[in-house]
């Protein structure tokens, strides 16, 4: 599910926000992440259902709001990972929790960075909450409509 709702949101965010504009954009979460931790788990990842309702953005500010719900998902992410680890028996090391261990130690200094980059924006209220609703709202749908 993260999947498939997340790779067609970061194709629309790569459009408006570059290197230029959030420095570490390329380093940033990837929805591959999720495709190599299946993969480490011996799950097929042919035929994953893909998102064709994505919010559209018309600038900067609505990839942001996007960007935001992709990287609040890293901080949830890793509670995510510690409540696995708890109750499964996966190891970090084998490199099958990525997508949901975030940026490791750097999750809350990289959410930091992103918060002081949205914060210096022009509009860095109406607009870029509004699109983060509507991405949370995306995905919820989208959810709903998979499970």
């Amino acid at each position: 599910m993260f999947y498939g709702y997340f790779y067609p949101l970061e194709q629309v965010i790569k459009k408006y926000i570059t290197s230029d504009i959030l420095t570490d954009i390329d380093e940033r979460r990837n929805s591959m992440f999720v495709l190599h931790d299946l993969q480490s788990l011996n799950c097929s990842t042919e035929n994953l259902s893909v998102c064709d309702q994505i919010p559209r953005a018309n600038n900067i500010n609505d990839a942001f709001g996007f960007l935001y719900v992709l990287e609040g998902s890293t901080l949830g992410g890793r509670m995510i990972s510690k409540m696995l680890m708890k109750n499964i028996y996966i190891k970090l090391d084998q490199g099958n929790l990525n997508f949901f261990n975030g940026y490791k130690e750097e999750t809350g200094n990289k959410w930091a960075h992103f918060l002081s980059v949205i914060n210096h924006r022009e509009d860095n209220g109406h607009t870029i909450v509004a699109k983060a609703v509507e991405a949370f709202d995306g995905l919820t749908q989208w959810m709903k409509k998979t499970l």
